[in-house]
């Protein structure tokens, strides 16, 4: 590995670590070098090594206060910050319900504030010690971008990562703090969240006889659906100091569908 791309001695957070792209991102990291803590309110799986876990519900500012306050006690710094952690409640715009829309935006979006203003002293502190600042990386996804049918609470909660990792980015700039701050936005199916939109597709009639999804929106270039480990290498990238002079970006994975 190209030592720009290198993360080693550096201290990185995963929230939703325990399947699909959090689980991904872990295990990259920590093959790229890095001492990785991760988060998720299910139980660490025991294929997956990493230096720390922590039971978090990432929507409880309670929580990630003393999640950073372990994290201080044990390693004395954070350089990476992936905040991945997100639920989907597939519904129409009419048949949403205000309890699954404000969920949706508590774990998706209110978590990104949380995680941020208890990670702060933090990252501030060893950002100051590395070449490009430290990191955090939010996990948003192209509905932020594009929406999607029958996930407007989703769409909206992922399009909130999007702009407050832009707004972050530039008012950490302004105000001097070495933070660079980015979001990822992916198109992988083979998550359990993937399952769930594509049982919401056939709950809304949009199933064939065979039980596939029938396809919305404009064919994928490359052909397929992308898998969670095809987002490991842009998180990487973002989290290294390969990326010095990158932030507030969006860095689109999905195999060209939006081209």
């Amino acid at each position: 590995m190209r030592p720009a791309f290198s993360l080693h001695r550096t201290v990185s957070l995963v929230t939703g670590a325990a399947r699909g792209i959090g689980f991904a991102t872990a295990r990259g990291l920590a093959d790229a070098g890095s001492m990785v803590i991760g988060a998720d309110i299910l139980a660490k799986p025991s294929e997956l090594a990493v230096e720390g876990w922590l039971e978090l519900d990432v929507a409880s500012a309670e929580g990630w206060r003393d999640a950073m306050a372990w994290i201080e006690d044990r390693h004395g710094r954070l350089d990476c910050l992936v905040n991945n952690a997100g639920i989907i409640r597939m519904a129409s715009i009419e048949n949403t319900t205000l309890a699954d829309f404000r969920q949706m935006m508590a774990v998706n979006a209110e978590s990104v504030l949380l995680s941020m203003q208890a990670a702060l002293p933090l990252l501030k502190s060893s950002g100051a010690a590395r070449h490009g600042g430290s990191s955090i990386v939010n996990i948003s996804s192209c509905a932020g971008l594009v929406g999607a049918p029958f996930s407007g609470g989703y769409a909206a909660s992922k399009a909130a990562v999007h702009l407050l990792s832009r707004t972050a980015a530039k008012e950490f700039g302004h105000l001097g703090y070495p933070i660079r701050v980015n979001s990822v936005h992916p198109n992988a199916a083979d998550s359990q969240m993937a399952d769930d939109v594509r049982e919401g597709y056939r709950r809304a009639g949009l199933g064939t006889a065979g039980g596939e999804v029938k396809e919305i929106g404009a064919p994928i270039p490359m052909g397929r659906p992308g898998l969670s480990d095809e987002n490991v290498g842009a998180i990487i990238y973002l989290c290294s100091t390969a990326s010095s002079y990158v932030t507030g970006t969006q860095l689109i994975v999905d195999g060209g569908a939006m081209a």
